[in-house]
This record gives C-alpha cells, structure tokens and sequence, in this order.
C-alpha cells in the first residue's frame, strides 16, 4: 500500500503546456500570415488563393487534433476521479 502511494505521489499531472503552445502557436500564426496576405494584397492586387485554402485548412486540422486529445484526456482524467471517489464509498 505505502509503494503505490509513493508511485502515484511520484506520477504529478501536468497541465496541457503542449496542447497550449500549439494553440498560441496557431492563433499567432494565423494573425501573421493574415497580415502578409493583406500586404501582398496592397502591393499586387491579388492574393494566393489556393495558398490561403491551405494554411487555413492545415491550421484547422491541427486545432482539431488538439481538441481531440484535450477532450480525450480530460474523460479519462474524470473516469479516473469517478473511480477513486467510488472506492472510497465501499462499506
């Protein structure tokens, strides 16, 4: 009993810094490359259209992966807590 609370004291939980840096890392890359494609806009008249398309989509899908590990992690982290309060409730 004493070795799994060492174990389980050990283990920390660490919050979602990885999920997070890629969120900022999307919001400012999007707001940058926004930026250029006004630029390029005001200097030639026209802009990359399938370019545009693109970073876009590959932004959006990259958001979506980070939700589904977000949203899969915070169920298992509740299935864990429901788990150990439900022990806790034995007579």
């Amino acid at each position: 009993m004493f070795r799994k609370k060492r174990l389980s004291s050990r283990k920390k939980k660490k919050p979602n810094d990885g999920l997070n840096a890629a969120l900022i890392f999307c919001v400012v890359f999007a707001v940058l490359f926004t930026i250029a494609m006004v630029v390029i806009f005001c200097i030639y008249q026209s802009t990359p259209d399938v370019l545009i398309g693109a970073v876009f989509t590959a932004l959006f899908g990259e958001l979506g992966c980070c939700t589904l590990i977000y949203r899969v992690k915070y169920r298992k982290e509740l299935k864990e807590i429901n788990e150990t309060e439900d022990e806790g409730d034995v007579c």
